[in-house]
C-alpha cells in the first residue's frame, strides 16, 4: 500500500540530478529505500534526516539496506 506522500517521493527521487533529500518523523518505506539507493549509484547526493528517537528504533533501521 501506498502512503499519499510515497507517489511523489518516488517522482523526486527518480528526477533527482544532484540532491535528494527527505526529512520525515519516520521512515518505514522500502520502496523509498530502494529507490534512494538507485539514486545514489546515479552519484545523486542522498540523505535522510530522521527524528532521533525514530532513528533508533528497529522499524526505521529495518529498511535501510
Amino acid at each position: 500500500m501506498q502512503h499519499g506522500y510515497q507517489a511523489a517521493w518516488l517522482a523526486a527521487i527518480r528526477d533527482a540530478r544532484r540532491h535528494a533529500l527527505i526529512a520525515a518523523f519516520t521512515f518505514d518505506l522500502q520502496e523509498v529505500v530502494q529507490a534512494l539507493v538507485r539514486a545514489r549509484k546515479r552519484h545523486v547526493d542522498v540523505r535522510v534526516l530522521l527524528d532521533s528517537g525514530q532513528a533508533r528504533s528497529g522499524q526505521a533501521r529495518k529498511c535501510l539496506p
